[in-house]
């Protein structure tokens, strides 16, 4: 006897099989897999930028922590060290190249140097 309600489902649906044959109309017919360059579209997001100036050094870097997407545009520069650390669980970025100094692992920073 089936015991989840997916299992109930497809029991009622092999019970019935030119019910299931048939979609109902307007509805989307089911498929194995999705396409994802399709979905990947809709979710796509433009990615915010912050601009950086860090004594005479302008950096463009995206505007969320690559950790866990603490808002960088409050993070603390040091101009010296030429890093940012993130505000949320204090990672520091390389401002030159956006490798992680410290903080919780985590990928690279995007950063491009504005002339």
């Amino acid at each position: 006897m089936p015991g989840t309600e997916q299992e109930v489902q497809l029991a009622e649906r092999a019970a019935q099989p030119e019910r299931a044959a048939q979609p109902e109309q307007g509805a989307q017919p089911e498929r194995a897999a999705q396409p994802v360059a399709q979905e990947a579209e809709q979710d796509e997001q433009p990615v915010e930028k912050v601009l950086i100036t860090a004594g005479d050094r302008t950096f463009l870097i995206d505007a969320a922590c690559p950790h866990r997407k603490g808002r960088l545009v409050f993070g603390h520069v040091n101009a010296n060290t030429l890093r940012i650390t993130c505000p949320l669980h204090r990672s520091t970025y390389d401002l030159t190249d956006g490798h992680q100094i410290s903080g919780p692992a985590a990928c690279a920073l995007n950063v491009e140097e504005v002339r």
